[in-house]
């Protein structure tokens, strides 16, 4: 889950080449395209953990995983429909920041007792960042291979990860609710009170 979702951030960025030959996008599109990405990854930070804290890990986590697939099956598309780029761009920014936030929370209150009562201290940090790391790596990597020797690269490139959101969302589908918060975390009036 946390791998696909480092995947998803760096798939993109090595296809720039392909888009601008291929599809005749101009410099600007692209740059246009990558802060569409940014636009939704602050707010998909910002609000993943909090609406994780109330609604529970694992529904935030695997709808933004749910989210962060479809965002790929929308840059695959824009490679015959390049309106299709926008908002895949921005769902793929919304996703991966809600994964990253709520995601991270997930993993390590799995890896932690009750849950992984063997755990070792720090076992938690290591493993989101290892996983989340391991994405950002071969995102971008995979991607390239595939475009440099594969046909039809704007789309193929993006097909191991969707193979890999499935996957995981599978695999996470499985793992349970580690818990929640009240749904009011902050001190104040309750609502209708005078």
């Amino acid at each position: 889950m946390m791998t696909a979702s480092g995947w998803s951030a760096n798939q993109f960025s090595a296809l720039l080449g392909a888009y601008r030959s291929e599809l005749g996008l101009s410099e600007s599109t692209v740059t246009g395209l990558f802060a569409v990405y940014v636009v939704g990854l602050v707010p998909g930070l910002l609000l993943g953990g909090p609406l994780a804290d109330r609604r529970g890990r694992r529904p935030v986590a695997l709808t933004a995983l749910a989210v962060n697939l479809l965002s790929s099956c929308l840059l695959m598309a824009g490679s015959a429909a390049t309106g299709w780029l926008l908002p895949g761009r921005f769902l793929t920014g919304v996703s991966a920041g809600a994964l990253l936030a709520a995601g991270s929370a997930w993993v390590k209150e799995l890896s932690c007792p009750p849950h992984a009562p063997d755990a070792a201290a720090g076992t938690a940090a290591r493993r989101a960042g290892l996983f989340v790391s391991a994405g950002f790596a071969s995102g971008g990597l995979v991607a390239a291979l595939i475009a440099q020797w594969l046909p039809h690269p704007m789309a193929t490139a993006y097909l191991p990860h969707v193979v890999l959101a499935a996957v995981a969302w599978a695999v996470a589908h499985g793992a349970p609710e580690t818990g929640r918060r009240a749904a009011r975390t902050r001190p104040g009036p309750e609502p209708g009170a005078p």
